[in-house]
């Protein structure tokens, strides 16, 4: 494998940790767009990631078309898993 794939793969793998742990968020907006420009016979490293992750990732996010009451309660739940 060469240098950079290796490199990718590791950011990937640390960015499925930050994910499990909470500390990574995304909107289920950002698969979608991930999706709009990805080949489907033959996906990116990108979109899989995302795809794999979306739902815990995107469990304590607000939508583009969301609210300060969403962001306030993603804070709270952030927190408590701090502690």
């Amino acid at each position: 494998m060469r240098q950079d794939a290796v490199q990718k793969t590791q950011v990937f793998k640390g960015m499925s940790f930050l994910v499990e742990v909470g500390r990574l968020v995304f909107p289920k907006q950002v698969l979608g767009e991930l999706e709009r420009v990805a080949h489907l016979a033959s996906p990116d490293t990108q979109y899989l990631w995302a795809k794999q992750n979306v739902a815990k990732a995107a469990e304590c996010v607000l939508s583009f078309r969301g609210g300060t009451e969403g962001a306030c309660r993603c804070s709270e739940s952030i927190r408590s898993r701090e502690r």
